[in-house]
């Protein structure tokens, strides 16, 4: 791939639905293995996130042999958190209205101050407001970083 091919908007898209997918296989190891009660576990998916949105950062600068500009990096990252929050929380809504409603209910009665309030529209309201404020924390991280030091990775 020729440097002027890069494309911050397709490689926003690709890297968000990279972490869609790692959302979507970490969303069912967790169930499958009994753990989805758990909601610290929900914790690593700010993980997942940072990940990405680091090595998109990361394949970009290398691929183009060019300093991240600020307000690029920063649109990049929050377009990344979108494409891969969005997909998740629709999943996520998807999955407890249609495929395992019964698992809502466990976890209704998991929660003894929020339980009677979750229901699949607010589990996907609370993933975005929770995805996309950790998009702009991590993607407001990383330019720092750069901004201050151009030969970071």
């Amino acid at each position: 791939m020729k440097t002027s091919e890069i494309s911050m908007q397709k490689l926003a898209i690709k890297s968000g639905l990279l972490i869609f997918a790692c959302l979507i296989v970490y969303f069912l190891l967790m169930k499958y293995m009994g753990l989805i009660h758990i909601m610290e576990l929900r914790a690593l998916n700010f993980f997942i996130l940072l990940g990405g949105i680091f090595f998109a950062f990361r394949y970009y600068k290398i691929k183009t042999k060019k300093q991240i500009e600020y307000l690029p990096g920063l649109l990049l990252g929050c377009f990344i958190s979108i494409v891969s929050i969005l997909s998740f929380a629709l999943f996520v809504g998807l999955y407890f209205s249609m495929i395992d409603p019964q698992l809502l209910l466990e976890l209704r009665g998991n929660s003894p101050i929020m339980g009677d309030y979750i229901t699949p529209l607010s589990m996907v309201i609370t993933i975005i407001i929770e995805g996309m404020c950790s998009g702009l924390i991590i993607s407001f991280s990383f330019m720092q970083y750069y901004q201050n030091d151009a030969t970071h990775i």
